[in-house]
């Protein structure tokens, strides 16, 4: 894998955006500073950072059992096990900023002055090791034809990959040397439920508390090394309806999470109690769907509360909700029209960005993302 980048100017204003080119004329020359848009060969909203190549291998063995136990009509007991080893080997290349003729016509123009690319003669040893042990126990009792109650505790781990050995360094494992990053993130989550129907539906209602370790991983876009551990306390609901051609499902999820990270010498860290980034406090969904005779048309809003940006939790992202909706007729046997419309009201949902806050005196600015637009497509499905 490679990592290569190109930065563009654009113009993004209503409907109509373009790319914008950036000229300084003089009485006697005129200087093309961007080509159709195009003003670096290279991340420069990131510092001309994050070019980098991969050539891992990573050979993984990981045998497993599960086990199911019907102890009484009423009770069922589960558990399985699972020890994951791996092996990694390979090389891994960092980048290099400098004039470069990308075009090959003889003049490095003012746009290839500075051109991110992939230094192959620096060449990083990868060659390390892994082992972890996950395992997982659970219990469903039936205490009448319609209800049951179940219980289940997890502890597990999962390994990390292109993060740990991004971008440069020497990730040789010795005796006296570990990798730079952490090799895996752990998670330990224990839940009970209850499962109930009620006339023509049901209703699944789960409490959760997780405790997570997040090994150190470099971050390409905030150019930081991110490791947290976290404590999630939280509840979920789903229920469903079903009244002749009418079926509505609806789920919601609470989420008291906070930040339990200590440093090396074991006090606090500064984001420590903090609310992790990019985690509301509540998500939800409604899905309502009909059928009548051959045509079925259903609705779905999904959508969450606000979420700060960075663990720092200065700049906080609003909360969104997006309408989806679809229609399909069954024309004839196997053959099926449909329309499907994504984010009807074209709402603006920030999902994450890089700044955790707005300056007067330094970054006034965010790069931010936010999900897509509205989107409608029509299509033909034939079966046979």
């Amino acid at each position: 894998m490679a990592w290569l980048w190109n930065s563009y100017l654009m113009d993004a204003t209503g409907g109509n955006g373009r790319l914008v080119d950036i000229e300084v004329r003089t009485a006697v020359d005129t200087t093309a500073y961007s080509q159709d848009g195009l003003f670096a060969y290279g991340a420069a909203p990131f510092g001309n950072c994050c070019a980098v190549a991969f050539n891992s291998t990573y050979n993984v063995t990981a045998p497993y059992a599960a086990l199911s136990v019907e102890a009484t009509p009423e009770l069922t007991l589960d558990g399985s096990v699972r020890y994951d080893l791996g092996d990694v080997t390979g090389v891994g290349s960092g980048g290099t900023t400098a004039p470069f003729d990308v075009n090959g016509d003889g003049v490095v123009a003012p746009v290839e002055q500075r051109v991110n690319r992939i230094d192959f003669t620096q060449r990083n040893p990868v060659d390390y090791s892994y082992d972890y042990l996950s395992y997982s126990v659970g219990a469903n009792y039936t205490f009448s034809e319609r209800g049951a109650v179940f219980a289940r505790v997890s502890d597990g781990s999962a390994a990390q990959a292109d993060r740990v050995i991004f971008p440069t360094g020497t990730y040789v494992e010795t005796d006296t040397r570990a990798v730079p990053f952490g090799t895996s993130n752990s998670i330990f989550q224990a839940e009970v439920g209850l499962k109930q129907q009620v006339g023509p539906g049901a209703f699944f209602l789960t409490g959760f508390y997780a405790t997570t370790n997040e090994a150190a991983g470099f971050e390409a876009t905030t150019q930081r090394v991110i490791a947290n551990d976290y404590r999630a306390l939280g509840a979920e609901l789903e229920a469903s309806v079903a009244i002749q051609g009418l079926d509505v499902r609806a789920a919601a999820t609470f989420t008291d999470a906070e930040i339990t990270s200590e440093g090396l010498d074991g006090t606090p860290t500064a984001t420590n109690g903090n609310r992790p980034r990019r985690q509301p406090v509540f998500a939800f969904s409604l899905v309502p769907t009909y059928r009548v005779g051959p045509a079925s048309l259903g609705l779905g809003v999904l959508g969450q509360t606000g979420s700060y940006a960075q663990d720092s939790n200065e700049l906080r992202m609003p909360g969104y909700a997006l309408v989806n909706g679809f229609i399909s007729v069954d024309v004839s046997r196997g053959l099926t029209v449909g329309l499907n419309g994504n984010n009807l009201t074209n709402a603006l949902g920030f999902t994450e960005s890089e700044e955790g806050a707005i300056t007067e005196n330094a970054t006034n600015y965010i790069r931010a993302r936010s999900v897509a637009g509205r989107t409608i497509a029509a299509t033909l499905r034939y079966g046979f």
